[in-house]
């Protein structure tokens, strides 16, 4: 009986013209392949193979009987498409959510999609924007709903983009600044500023920023803890950048004042190049999607 390892790759060299090749692909020696195609060919009773300037190029007898095996190579290859696919579909779907200031919006996103498919098997992760890159990267999770750079680039990742946040100036109702219809970064120098962690999108975006206008800033605070921050602008103590969610847009206690020159980010979700979404990730994706425009 002929062994399935024979055919496979048989058909490989076949495509590749090349023993070494396959044997790189497969992750084994140029021996073993070697040997595999002289058994075929023993089993067959037939030479599939002649050398021409350093390629293996089939036979007439090599050529039909690529013919006979190559659409059952690629029907066994759809079927291992499928079976990956059903796996995944039943594999629970690893999600990065954004953390911060404003991050309401997209949080909500996954929450309601969740909410709304309860049988889809998903689980979110909280995030920033650094963590979620690191961890698409690495594998280890799905897709990152995530606030990011405009001119974040990276080859090894796909890119959907549904909106595009500014960064805005918040303070209290009453607070000096409240009635201002824009600001410049001169005008909030002397404004007490808290911020996010230092290694936080925000704070990095808002001291590049500052540093650019030759403006330097009165930071009297940078912590991880969001509700600290807006507790400190509640109070009148400080103002704060953030992005517009859904939460501080109905918060009648808070006045979002737009930043000159404006600072913008986008919204939306990115993943790793080359891999195949499951359904549950693609239903994600344009849930997502249709509640960002819906809110923008």
């Amino acid at each position: 009986m002929m062994k399935q390892i024979h055919i496979n790759y048989f058909c490989r060299v076949a495509e590749n013209h090349s023993v070494t090749i396959v044997a790189k692909q497969l992750g084994v020696s140029q021996p073993a392949v070697s040997y595999a195609i002289k058994e075929f060919e023993s089993d067959l009773g037939l030479k599939l193979f002649i050398r021409e300037k350093k390629k293996l190029i089939l036979t007439p007898d090599g050529r039909k009987i690529y013919s006979f095996l190559k659409p059952a190579i690629d029907e066994v290859s759809k079927a291992e498409r499928k079976m990956l696919n059903y796996a995944k579909s039943k594999a629970t779907l690893r999600i990065a959510t954004p953390s911060g200031i404003g991050s309401q919006t997209l949080t909500s996103c996954v929450a309601g999609f969740q909410k709304t498919n309860p049988s889809a098997k998903t689980i979110a992760m909280e995030m920033d924007f650094e963590q979620a890159h690191a961890a698409i990267l690495n594998g280890d999770v799905d897709i990152a709903v995530q606030i990011y750079p405009k001119l974040f680039n990276d080859a090894g990742l796909v890119r959907n983009d549904f909106a595009e946040p500014q960064l805005m100036f918040a303070v209290a109702k009453g607070h000096p600044l409240e009635d201002a219809q824009s600001l410049r970064f001169e005008d909030i120098a002397h404004t007490p500023i808290a911020l996010t962690a230092e290694n936080s999108l925000i704070y990095q975006t808002v001291l590049d920023e500052f540093d650019r206008q030759g403006v330097t800033p009165s930071v009297i605070l940078s912590t991880p803890q969001i509700s600290t921050i807006m507790e400190l602008v509640d109070h009148g103590s400080a103002g704060t950048f953030l992005y517009p969610d859904e939460k501080l847009v109905r918060d009648s206690r808070i006045r979002l004042i737009p930043i000159r020159p404006e600072l913008r980010f986008v919204a939306g979700v990115f993943y790793a190049q080359g891999v195949e979404l499951s359904k549950t990730a693609q239903n994600v994706i344009q849930y997502v999607k249709k509640k960002m425009l819906e809110f923008h």
